[in-house]
């Protein structure tokens, strides 16, 4: 009959739970896999007029679309002239170990954010990920964890 004997060696796996912990405790690697994310939803916003975030915006007024067309300016909304939609493909970035924020740095942002007296609100930043934005962000942690469990 054959002995069998299992040992655990709980150092090396000591070892590499420290060395997870302190990737996961930088997430610096981890925040360029999130942009091309939210340019993706903010494209998303766009092209669906509020609608990928679950509140398709307000239309606009009859005298904007007029107003629009004389102008020849795009009418879809908030695309006048592309500026707010090209700024929103391009976020500022601010990084830290555990934080990333993001800028989109356009001057009439704020006014169709949250609205103004005359003016619905067509908020492009949504206060609450859409469940397919969660589910992206989701994969894409769990692919950067399991990238890093293989690197161990």
């Amino acid at each position: 009959m054959t002995d069998i004997r299992i040992r655990l060696d709980s150092d090396a796996a000591d070892r590499q739970l420290a060395q997870l912990a302190l990737f996961l405790s930088d997430l610096r690697s981890f925040w360029p896999k999130v942009v091309p994310l939210f340019v993706l939803w903010m494209e998303q916003q766009f092209s669906s007029e509020g609608a990928f975030a679950g509140a398709p915006w307000a239309p606009l007024a009859f005298s904007t679309r007029q107003r629009k067309a004389r102008l020849g300016l795009r009418p879809q909304i908030l695309q006048a002239t592309g500026a707010m939609k090209q700024a929103a493909s391009r976020p500022t970035r601010q990084v830290t170990p555990r934080s990333l924020t993001l800028t989109i740095e356009d001057p009439k942002l704020g006014f169709h954010q949250a609205g103004t007296p005359q003016m619905p609100a067509r908020p492009l930043i949504f206060d609450r990920l859409p469940a397919a934005a969660e589910a992206e962000l989701r994969e894409a942690a769990a692919d950067y964890v399991a990238d890093l469990l293989r690197r161990l």
